[in-house]
C-alpha cells in the first residue's frame, strides 16, 4: 500500500506541492508520531495534510482515493519540488536578566554541599571593593528538573553547568551528555584536560551556557578553582552590552570628551548625563559628575609633572588622593574632607594601561571626616611619557544604602573604554 502526500495547509493557505510517496511502513496513521518521523519535520506550524491512498491490485486495477486531514499540527513548509525542505523550528525567544546575574544549573545534592560551597565562594566573593560586602555576581540556584517542568526558567541570560561525569543518574549530567554529543562526553570521562565548554542561545538567544564537569567532587573544586577566572571574564564580556547601555543611555557628552581628549591626552568617553561639577586650570583639575536620585557618580582628572617610577605606587596615589580631598568640604559638614580609608578595608593594586600607556590601578573605600558618609572608590595613575607628565584619574560613587556595585563598573567602563 502506498500514500501520496499533495500539499499542506498552512494557517489557512493550500501550498501546492509535487507529490510523493510513502509505504505503508513508512507511514502509520495510527500514530501521528510515526507521520512525523516518516516525512522527517517538526511538527510546528501545519494545519492540515492531504494525503492520497493508492490501493494495488495484482493487475494494479483501480485507485481508490481517500483525504485525510490531520488537524492541530504545526510546522514546516514544503517546497514545490519532490524534496521535502524543512523549515527552521520556532524562532527562539530572546533571553532576560540584567548583568551580573547567573544561574547555577547542578544536582541538590552538590549545591547543598561543599561542591556548592565552592561555586559560592568564587563566583559569589566579594567585588573589589565596597564599604559593605557586595557580591561579584548574584547566584540563583536551579536544578535540572526544576527548569524541565518551568520552562520560563530556561529563558535567562546566563547559566553555569556543573556535573559529576560518573553519576549517571544524575539529570545535570544527562543534559551534559546530551549538550556535548556521545563523542566529546567520552572525550570528558577519557581527558582530565577537558573540563569546560561553552554554548549559547540553548533555549533563548543572547544566552551563554559555561559548563563545568569532571570525573567527580574532589575534581570540581579543583576544575571550579582553576577556571573561575576565565568563566568569570566570559560572563563579563557577555554582559559588556548592558553595562555600555546603561552607561551610555542618553549617548555620549562629545564636548567633554574632546575637552578630556585635548587637556589630559587621552581617550575617555564622557556620557552625556555628566556635567562639569569643578574646572579648576589653576590646579589643572577637572571633575565631572552625574547625578541620579539618592546617586552621584563622580569621575575627576589631574595632572602632575612625572619625576620619577615611585609616583606610580600606592604610597604616592594615597598621598595626592587625600591631598585633593582636603582642598574643600565634599558635605553640609564643616570640615567635611574626603580621606582614603586604608584601615578597615586594604588598599587593592592592578596592572593597567591606558592607550598603550603604563599604569597602575587602585580599589579602596573613602570616608568624609566629620560626616558619617563614605563608598568605594577606583583610581588610576598613567604616564604619559611623550609629555613629562602623570595623569591621576579618581572615580568614587556616592549611594547611602545602595548597591554601589554597578555604579562602579560604569565608572571603570569609561575609563578602560573597554
Amino acid at each position: 500500500m502506498l500514500w501520496q502526500i499533495h500539499g499542506v495547509k498552512l494557517d489557512g493557505q493550500l501550498l501546492a506541492c509535487d507529490t510523493f510517496s510513502l509505504s505503508m511502513t513508512q507511514l502509520n496513521l495510527r500514530s501521528v508520531h510515526h507521520i512525523d518521523k516518516a516525512i522527517r519535520y517538526d511538527m510546528n506550524s501545519i494545519n492540515d495534510i492531504f494525503v492520497t491512498q493508492i490501493g494495488y491490485s495484482r493487475k494494479m486495477r483501480g485507485i481508490k482515493t481517500l483525504f485525510i486531514i490531520v488537524t492541530g499540527l504545526s510546522i514546516m513548509a514544503m517546497s514545490c519540488s519532490n524534496d521535502i525542505m524543512v523549515a527552521p523550528k520556532k524562532p527562539k525567544p530572546k533571553s532576560l536578566g540584567i548583568m551580573n546575574d547567573i544561574v547555577i544549573l547542578t544536582d541538590q545534592i552538590m549545591w547543598d554541599g561543599a561542591v556548592g560551597d565552592s561555586i559560592r565562594y568564587y563566583f559569589g566573593g566579594v567585588f573589589p571593593v565596597t564599604p559593605r560586602p557586595e557580591p561579584l555576581f548574584d547566584l540563583r540556584f536551579f536544578t535540572a528538573e526544576k527548569l524541565e517542568f518551568e520552562e520560563d526558567l530556561r529563558e535567562l541570560r546566563t547559566y553555569i553547568i556543573v556535573a559529576n561525569l560518573q553519576d549517571t543518574e544524575s539529570k545535570t549530567t544527562q543534559m551534559l551528555r546530551k549538550d556535548l554529543g556521545e563523542e566529546k562526553f567520552r572525550q570528558a570521562i577519557e581527558d582530565d584536560s577537558f573540563t569546560t565548554s561553552i554554548g549559547k542561545n540553548k533555549w533563548a538567544t543572547g544566552q551563554i551556557i559555561i559548563y563545568i564537569f569532571a570525573n567527580s567532587h574532589d575534581e570540581l573544586f579543583r576544575e571550579i578553582r582553576e577556571n573561575f577566572p576565565a568563566a568569570a571574564s566570559r560572563v563579563q564580556a557577555h554582559d559588556h552590552e548592558q553595562l555600555y547601555a546603561k552607561t551610555y543611555s542618553r549617548g555620549e557628552n562629545k564636548g567633554l570628551t574632546i575637552r578630556v581628549k585635548e587637556q589630559y591626552g587621552f581617550d575617555f568617553k564622557i556620557p552625556s548625563d555628566y556635567r562639569v561639577a569643578i574646572d579648576d586650570r589653576v590646579l589643572d583639575f577637572l571633575m565631572l559628575r552625574r547625578d541620579l536620585k539618592d546617586v552621584n557618580q563622580v569621575i575627576s582628572f589631574r595632572r602632575y609633572p612625572y619625576e620619577s617610577t615611585d609616583q606610580i605606587s600606592k604610597a604616592y596615589m594615597k598621598k595626592i588622593r587625600n591631598e585633593m580631598g582636603l582642598e574643600r568640604d565634599w558635605s553640609n559638614e564643616p570640615n567635611s574632607h574626603m580621606v582614603l580609608n586604608d584601615v578597615d578595608l586594604p588598599v587593592l593594586e592592578y596592572a593597567f594601561e591606558k592607550d598603550g600607556a603604563y599604569g597602575r590601578e587602585f580599589r579602596g573605600i573613602w570616608e568624609l571626616e566629620n560626616d558619617f558618609i563614605g563608598g568605594p572608590y577606583i583610581s588610576y595613575l598613567i604616564v604619559n611619557e611623550e609629555e613629562g607628565d602623570l595623569l591621576f584619574v579618581d572615580t568614587w560613587t556616592m549611594a547611602p544604602g545602595k548597591s554601589k556595585r554597578d555604579f562602579m563598573q560604569q565608572l571603570e567602563l569609561i575609563v578602560k573604554g573597554k
